[in-house]
């Protein structure tokens, strides 16, 4: 048989017994004088009462506890009388559907027994063993899960009767009975204790035993992987310089695909210009070349109100809008202009060997044939670079006449020499008016000195 199907049984074993043990619970119930259980009472004999009786409501005990100041008990034991006992260490869960009648809720005690060998006497009730979990019983009937971890052994049972350590913890190998018995604390009551149903829940595969198989399992496939492996080894050492030889070619083709997508990593997909990481790579705008071009302007600008068109007309439309921008730069600019979309809607000219005075008329230009052929408006922002100053400088100063061609009022050409004899007229005439202050507040005080 190949490996590959023994693995696939083994695998298919393991999960079926996963799927079985998990989904598919082990049940037994705890008849009703029938499949060897029998329905008994029992009372303390000092004055307390208990008879039993089966009807369509289940096994009813009534119980009458006398207040003897002696712990007075009374309980439903459901007992297997002449048949052996049962192994129940299977059993994760035992499910309870019980209620009274008479009173409105009481506390109860669920006791599943245990016979020791080692000093089991049939003629000593106590000697069984106690394996206890307490509740409160209702005059509603209610469905009650008891896990197996939460039975104790009781103290008073383990300091009686445990000749070992291992008494004081609660066996299920050997249960002859299960009783339902009143609380420790129920000095005086009467009502109906009536059960309904008894059932043990578990599984089929104990943990211990499952998780070994599923162990050896696995430690057979990894063995019979591992023979494999070594019989294989052979063959892949062959088999390697093929691969090596194999994979060279494909390094080589990897490469030349490398280089294609580095090509088309510096240029934007929707535009078709290039992008950010392209334009900024460009060697032409390093200082020392820049300055073999003579003049070198910079332009930037930003479609206006570029936000409302994605508004209202959607971001498909938005973009066809920046494609046909990218369209009109290419034909509109020469071999001496490199354009860049440089984010968004805003895009980025430069210009060798033109000045800022030819780099405005040429922004002029694309203003008028932006409104002309898109119908859209936008905003420039010019600026030469300086005989000593950097690509980035002058593109901050393009930047920063584009945003107060923007304040101006949008749909117009700024350049960085423009801003600055704007900004010096407004220090002269800051100044003047200044002089024109000083100038009256000295004829006043003279006037008022002639006063």
């Amino acid at each position: 048989m190949r490996l590959e199907l023994q693995i696939s049984l083994l695998m298919f074993l393991a999960l079926g017994a996963l799927a079985l043990n998990h989904f598919v619970p082990r049940t037994q119930s705890v008849k009703f004088d029938s499949d060897g259980w029998e329905f008994v009472v029992a009372h303390d004999g000092l004055g307390s009462q208990a008879s039993k009786g089966l009807t369509e409501r289940g096994a009813e005990t009534q119980v009458n506890l006398v207040d003897n100041r002696k712990n007075p008990f009374a309980a439903a034991v459901f007992r297997r009388g002449a048949k052996d006992p049962v192994d129940m260490t299977w059993f994760s869960q035992i499910k309870l559907r019980a209620y009274i009648v008479g009173k409105e809720q009481e506390y109860f005690r669920l006791f599943m027994r245990t016979q020791i060998p080692e000093f089991y006497d049939p003629s000593i009730e106590e000697c069984r063993q106690y394996n206890e979990i307490a509740f409160k019983l209702t005059d509603q009937p209610q469905t009650y899960i008891f896990n197996k971890e939460h039975f104790h052994v009781p103290s008073w049972w383990v300091e009686q009767f445990g000749t070992k350590a291992e008494h004081s913890v609660p066996l299920f190998d050997l249960v002859d009975s299960v009783e339902i018995n009143t609380g420790s604390s129920v000095r005086k009551a009467t009502m109906t204790l009536v059960v309904e149903e008894i059932e043990l829940r578990g599984h089929w595969i104990s943990p211990i035993v499952l998780y070994r198989t599923l162990l050896s399992t696995w430690l057979l496939l990894a063995l019979s992987v591992l023979i494999k492996r070594t019989l294989q080894m052979r063959k892949t050492i062959r088999q390697f310089r093929e691969c090596e030889s194999r994979l060279k070619l494909i390094n080589s083709s990897l490469k030349s695909e490398r280089n294609e997508l580095e090509k088309l990593a510096h240029f934007d997909s929707l535009t078709g210009l290039l992008n950010r990481h392209g334009f900024k790579s460009d060697p032409r705008l390093t200082s020392e070349v820049l300055r073999q071009f003579g003049s070198v302007s910079v332009i930037v600008f930003d479609i206006d109100h570029f936000k409302n068109i994605n508004d209202t007309q959607g971001h498909s439309f938005g973009d066809r809008v920046l494609a046909d921008v990218g369209e009109l730069l290419k034909r509109a600019c020469g071999e001496n202009q490199m354009i860049a979309r440089w984010g968004g809607e805003e895009f980025l000219i430069t210009c060798f060997e033109d000045d800022e005075m030819s780099a405005c008329k040429f922004a002029e230009s694309l203003r008028d044939l932006l409104e002309i052929k898109i119908g859209i408006t936008c905003s420039f922002g010019v600026a030469e670079v300086g005989g000593d100053e950097s690509f980035v400088d002058a593109l901050d100063r393009a930047d920063c006449a584009m945003y107060e061609a923007k304040t101006s009022g949008r749909n117009c050409v700024v350049s960085c020499s423009q801003m600055h004899l704007a900004s010096r007229a407004a220090d002269e005439s800051s100044t003047a008016f200044d002089a024109d202050r000083i100038a009256a507040a000295s004829h006043n005080h003279v006037i008022a000195e002639d006063c």
